[in-house]
């Protein structure tokens, strides 16, 4: 007998897909929204595709901010967008805690980084 495999609804296609290959968005219980790797966060979540047109999707329909139940911030899109660049680039999913972000030369997250690494 095989193992379920979790599956999750994309917000921005609205496609099913393994729980693996999502980005989890999660409102965490202080009201805060950031960028989850690991699945692991407590709080409310919400799945992408690693797909630029996903992402263009969500946003412009707002599906994230009606499934979180807050406005999404723009540093949040800002994050999944460069995600979505370097898996297009790379061809594999590059969680963001490896990638450096930069703002006036000074390096910046705003987003915590999970514990994983590839």
């Amino acid at each position: 007998m095989q193992k379920k495999i979790p599956q999750r609804q994309c917000m921005g296609c609205r496609e099913r897909k393994a729980k693996k290959e999502m980005i989890r968005v999660v409102r965490c219980t202080d009201g805060t929204v950031q960028l989850d790797f690991s699945g692991k966060v407590n709080g409310r979540g919400a799945y992408l595709c690693p797909d630029p047109e996903c992402l263009k999707k969500a946003q412009k329909s707002k599906a994230l901010e009606r499934c979180l139940e807050v406005p999404i911030p723009q540093e949040v899109y800002d994050r999944l967008g460069l995600e979505d660049q370097y898996t297009e680039i790379l061809g594999v999913k590059v969680p963001m805690n490896t990638i450096p972000v930069t703002k006036h030369n000074k390096r910046i997250c705003c987003v915590p980084t999970s514990t994983t690494s590839i």
